[in-house]
């Protein structure tokens, strides 16, 4: 399929559905996850150096709370809170921290891409960043953590915004 074709699908979706999450949207259009991250309006996307996993990942422990999911073919697994800290260990991203709900390990050396994903960066809509592997799946993907009112959490809504800026396409 042609990129004009994608193009086409992923705007007819975004249209007609509020709540944007990649992987739904790969899965309900027959694409890749990757193939919709470079269908959407470039307004939309904004990449990460790979090399800059470790710092980022310390900015979303910061966040106070955030939405971390993982995907496979039979299951979608979303576990909120704060994120833990990490430490290499094993050739593996360690993510121990008692007090948080998440905890694994990240094989970040699989991880060959790193996008953020904002779907109206002043709305209360989808603030995203995406980890994908060599195979255009989202690997995990953590995104911006929501209060009471399901309303983006304005330190993480700034705290993103920041992160946005600093890497901005030029």
């Amino acid at each position: 399929m042609e990129l004009s074709e994608k193009k086409s699908k992923v705007k007819a979706w975004l249209t007609e559905n509020n709540h944007f999450i990649l992987g739904i949207a790969a899965r309900n259009l027959g694409l890749s996850d990757l193939d919709v991250l470079e269908a959407l309006p470039e307004e939309m996307v904004s990449d990460v150096p790979v090399a800059d996993f470790f710092s980022l990942w310390s900015t979303l422990t910061t966040w106070e709370r955030a939405l971390f999911l993982a995907q496979s073919p039979a299951a979608i697994v979303e576990i909120e809170g704060q994120l833990p800290e990490g430490k290499m260990g094993h050739g593996l991203f360690n993510l121990h921290d008692h007090s948080c709900p998440l905890g694994g390990h990240l094989d970040v050396d699989k991880i060959t891409r790193i996008s953020l994903v904002a779907k109206n960066l002043d709305g209360n809509d989808s603030l995203g960043i995406h980890f994908f592997t060599g195979n255009g799946a989202t690997g995990f993907a953590v995104y911006a953590g929501r209060g009471e009112e399901r309303k983006i959490l304005p330190a993480v809504r700034e705290s993103f915004k920041s992160l946005w800026k600093k890497y901005a396409r030029v």
